[in-house]
């Protein structure tokens, strides 16, 4: 969780700690998709209020983890209400 952090700010950040981790080149033998070790990052942001619930919060980050493994792995997407949004990092 990133309190006062809009989305943007939460992707910068996401991408910069993405881009740590694949910079590292940690050897992974076991994956068949990369050589070595990468992120993806689920992303929902929402402007707090009493009718949002936080089941719904973490639903839509673990929705939005899932499509960025989906669509390749090693991305950061970032869920909506109203429709998925994939950063195609």
């Amino acid at each position: 969780m990133l309190p006062r952090t809009n989305q943007y700010e939460a992707i910068k950040m996401a991408e910069a700690i993405r881009q740590q981790v694949q910079q590292r080149a940690i050897i992974h033998q076991a994956s068949d998709v990369f050589k070595c070790v990468t992120i993806s990052v689920g992303i929902m942001t929402v402007v707090p209020s009493e009718h949002i619930q936080l089941i719904s919060i973490v639903h839509g980050a673990d929705q939005a983890l899932y499509e960025a493994k989906r669509t390749g792995r090693n991305r950061i997407s970032v869920y909506s209400h109203h429709k998925e949004a994939d950063s195609n990092v």
